[in-house]
């Protein structure tokens, strides 16, 4: 199909088409450059704005930091483990003395002990009216306390 142009002149239809599509593009062209910050004072060539220079090494600033990261967290991972393997040395160690002291133990220092808990038992029951002796009634409170002292007597004198 063809049309009548400014000029009076017959034009294909496709090249008006292709005519808008190319004013369309430089239009573009302009607003990208306008919003850049360039102006154009005529001439051939538009003018960039003045401003200061772009950072091109952002991204090797980014890489070195990247980098250093990656470096303190490998150095917090292997102190991290260190203390873990020194926490793990100590609480073997631990165990280790504790089965000592247990070896160690005579059944005299473990006798003592016993007399000692049978003692707390004996002040608690003198000291508490209302102690219950629901089992021992029949025997009554001074005779239990008596044999109770008499039990921690016996396992003291048992290894002396």
């Amino acid at each position: 199909m063809k049309t009548l142009n400014a000029k009076t002149e017959f034009v294909e239809h496709s090249d008006v088409e292709q005519l808008q599509a190319r004013i369309k593009e430089l239009e573009s062209a302009e607003r990208t450059l306008i919003n850049l910050g360039y102006s154009y004072k005529s001439g051939e060539q538009w003018k960039p704005p003045v401003v200061k220079a772009p950072n091109f090494s952002l991204i090797d600033r980014l890489n070195k930091r990247i980098e250093d990261l990656d470096f303190e967290r490998k150095k917090a991972f292997k102190a991290g483990s260190d203390y873990f393997n020194k926490f793990k040395k100590a609480e073997n160690q631990c165990n280790e003395l504790t089965q000592k002291i247990m070896e160690l133990e005579s059944d005299k220092h473990i006798n003592e002990i016993k007399a000692q808990g049978i003692e707390e038992v004996i002040n608690l029951i003198s000291a508490d009216e209302r102690f219950g002796f629901e089992g021992f009634a029949a025997i009554g409170k001074d005779t239990v306390t008596l044999e109770l002292k008499q039990q921690a007597r016996k396992l003291r004198t048992n290894h002396d």
